[in-house]
């Protein structure tokens, strides 16, 4: 290419003759400082073989979306294990709800049942006592003392020319408690007993030598429970 270029070159200062040999001169001279043509094409060679190809962008276009495609593998993988976890946790939570409820549903039919049989000893306890007698206020007496003839002349007193002939006690002792202790008796007859009960009603407190007493029905001990442990508003049979 070299050789093609600088023919003409030569034929034109031989046309020209000596007129043009300081231009000549000039032009070798910058011929010289400028590079030449075949640097140019070998720096154009250099950058094209630097330069992306095609290759290079479908390798790099290949890398990327396998990349891309594992890492949205992964993650759809990852996505389907949670949700598989999370089926399993609302499975397991909703076996628990079911068997909370149904433990909630146990203890509260057991509490019912309790709450029945405690109902029921407490009925039997007080059929047990449907003819015992409280009486509060009567003093001890020193040493050893009769109950049965101290609650035979206070019930005589009370029902006064209606008393019968005997008063007949199925028991008749003090309460286990610290003194002051009531008395507590059961007697042999229930009319009897109501009979007792009614006349006593109409005074709020007796005399009896001297001290001032009061009369009770003996209930079961259970009563003040089970009233305590039933709901605000319960409703009892009286």
């Amino acid at each position: 290419m070299d050789g093609f270029l600088q023919t003409p070159l030569r034929s034109s200062r031989e046309a020209h003759g000596s007129k043009m040999a300081p231009v000549s001169t000039a032009f070798s001279s910058s011929d010289q400082e400028q590079p030449t043509l075949a640097d140019i094409g070998a720096e154009i060679r250099r950058l094209a073989s630097n330069m992306v190809t095609k290759a290079d962008l479908q390798s790099l276009t290949s890398s990327l979306t396998a990349s891309l495609t594992s890492a949205v593998t992964a993650r759809r993988t990852d996505m389907e294990a949670q949700g598989s976890r999370k089926q399993a946790l609302e499975a397991q939570a909703q076996t628990t709800r079911c068997q909370t409820s149904a433990a909630d549903t146990a203890l509260t039919r057991q509490g019912n049942m309790l709450l029945a049989l405690r109902r029921q000893m407490e009925d039997l306890d007080n059929r047990s006592r449907h003819s015992n007698i409280r009486v509060r206020g009567v003093p001890e007496q020193e040493g050893t003392e009769n109950a049965e003839t101290l609650l035979t002349g206070l019930f005589r007193q009370i029902l006064g020319g209606e008393a019968p002939a005997e008063i007949r006690f199925e028991r008749a002792h003090r309460a286990l408690r610290p003194r002051l202790r009531d008395l507590i008796c059961c007697l042999h007859s229930f009319p009897l007993k109501e009979r007792i009960m009614r006349t006593a009603k109409t005074r709020p407190t007796w005399y009896y030598q001297g001290t001032e007493g009061s009369l009770y029905h003996a209930r079961s001990t259970m009563s003040p429970q089970t009233h305590n442990s039933c709901p605000q508003g319960t409703q009892f049979p009286i």
